[in-house]
């Protein structure tokens, strides 16, 4: 497990990686989302936006991993996805030889390119950690390209209100700082920040993970 953590320092993966480096670093993202993805799948299965025609945005994971369950186990869910070239080179070799991937949009061209509210959900996993100083225009942005009584899907690790940005905060998640910038801080404000974003929190809480105890979100597009 450790040797696992280790790899997963750094988010992105340069394009120059070996195809056994890419595999290696694809397969250990997949299993921090499969733990989570089973999280996020049971609290939000019985929700009725799954039961029709639904458009998916992953801005979670460098390789579209998120995108790419979602559209195994939803055959009504059309995802898109954006990713460095990394995890485009990864997603293209998917749809080359898997069925439920060939119906994944690939966009590296950022937010910019996409149509404004186009997208039912939008995917937000363990990614906001670098935009923390920024959260409501951030939040704010994403919320653009939402439509009206859509969700937001948020999880991500904390530390405690008052831990600063030094790496002293980070002992509260262990080995987590080898895999993510800074945590967010304060989970209650950044709650309150996702509020001032244009969107209404129906659901929230906490569950373990890979790296300890993620807190989760579900808003509704206003």
């Amino acid at each position: 497990m450790s040797a696992m953590k280790d790899r997963l320092k750094g988010d992105q993966v340069q394009a120059t990686r070996s195809e056994s480096e890419l595999e290696l670093h694809v397969n250990d993202h997949r299993e921090l989302v499969n733990a989570d993805l089973q999280q996020i799948i049971t609290k939000i299965k019985y929700w009725k936006i799954l039961t029709r025609p639904c458009k998916m945005l992953d801005l979670s994971h460098p390789y579209g991993l998120y995108a790419y369950e979602f559209s195994r186990l939803y055959t009504n869910v059309d995802a898109t996805v954006l990713i460095d070239q990394a995890g485009r080179t990864f997603m293209n070799e998917l749809i080359g030889r898997d069925k439920s991937a060939q119906k994944i949009t690939v966009v590296n061209d950022g937010l910019s390119s996409l149509d404004p509210k186009s997208f039912d959900i939008v995917i937000c996993s363990h990614t906001l950690y670098q935009h923390r100083k920024q959260l409501v225009p951030t939040l704010t942005e994403i919320s653009n390209y939402i439509r009206s009584g859509g969700l937001l899907i948020s999880n991500h690790y904390f530390c405690s209100p008052d831990c600063g940005e030094q790496d002293s905060g980070l002992d509260e998640l262990g080995q987590s700082k080898k895999l993510f910038d800074h945590p967010l801080c304060d989970v209650e404000r950044f709650r309150e920040f996702i509020e001032r974003s244009n969107f209404t929190i129906h659901r929230s809480g906490v569950y373990p993970s890979l790296f300890g105890d993620c807190h989760f979100e579900i808003a509704k597009k206003i």
